[in-house]
């Protein structure tokens, strides 16, 4: 859940945002493609192709978000005692943590939002593992009464 929340922030995020201002950024250098596209995306295909299914229960969404709220805490005890991040130049690697110019209400705002998209994305992690394709029964008729009929 959390890798691919990595791609989905980056790319419908923080994209986006550098790709609008003049920001001296390379969005779509190796080590991003590496880092936010290729590695998400060959870690579902190999949860999806090599996994064992069916190994989740209701609640592991709920317990996966603990990630991403301790990254968002360490975020802001980092800024607090750390220095300046000179590609972004601010405390705060992404706009969207940065108590400083948001406020607290904003910044807690778009935690939550993040959090409810989480929580949205595990449980549909989640229901994929239960509809695997192990368990989709396919029920053809065999033409055996066609064959030997008409033969």
């Amino acid at each position: 859940m959390t890798i691919s929340m990595t791609f989905i922030i980056y790319h419908f995020v923080l994209v986006p945002l550098y790709t609008s201002h003049d920001v001296n950024y390379s969005v779509l250098n190796w080590q991003n493609i590496l880092v936010h596209y290729f590695v998400p995306i060959m870690t579902v295909l190999d949860w999806l192709l090599f996994d064992k299914k069916q190994n989740f229960r209701w609640f592991d969404p709920m317990l996966w978000i603990s990630i991403p709220i301790s990254y968002f805490i360490f975020l802001i005890v980092r800024a607090r005692i750390g220095g300046m991040i000179a590609i972004v130049q601010s405390k705060y690697p992404y706009f969207f943590v940065d108590v400083d110019i948001l406020g607290w209400i904003n910044v807690l705002k778009y935690a939550g939002v993040f959090i409810l998209g989480f929580l949205v994305l595990g449980y549909a992690i989640y229901l994929v593992d239960k509809i695997s394709i192990e368990n989709i029964k396919f029920n053809f008729i065999k033409p055996t009464s066609y064959f030997t009929n008409n033969l």
